[in-house]
């Protein structure tokens, strides 16, 4: 994935600048809330959403028009904790496996409910 990224970056520079520039500061978005993210059990669903919105970023430039990601989220539950990168890992699951074969026409739903102080999270694709 790193070199993947740092490989998109280093051919966009020459063509879009500034594109490369703000993929460069969501590369380091993504790695820096890695290594805060393994240095805590838990993290804020704010946080967690912060972390995957970098790696669909890096992912769209790789793979532009790909895939399609919508976001339901609950106000409620911004500030609820969670076990890091488990919504990030689940994005990343349905892109790099559900989406293998296929060039277009992919979504991925990202629904994440508090109910009853229970956390509901759903990770859909239709891969």
């Amino acid at each position: 994935f790193f070199f993947n990224a740092i490989n998109t970056i280093s051919a966009l520079v020459r063509i879009d600048s500034e594109k490369a520039r703000n993929l460069l500061l969501q590369l380091s978005q993504f790695f820096r809330s890695n290594l805060q993210g393994a240095r805590n059990n838990t993290i804020t669903l704010d946080k967690e959403l912060q972390q995957v919105e970098a790696y669909l970023s890096l992912e769209q430039a790789r793979f532009p028009n790909r895939f399609n990601i919508d976001f339901d989220i609950d106000p409620a539950a911004q500030h609820a904790l969670l076990p890091p990168f488990i919504i990030q890992v689940l994005v990343e699951n349905a892109i790099r496996h559900a989406f293998r074969n296929r060039r277009s026409n992919n979504n991925v739903k990202v629904t994440v409910k508090l109910e009853a102080h229970y956390l509901y999270l759903t990770v859909k694709d239709n891969g």
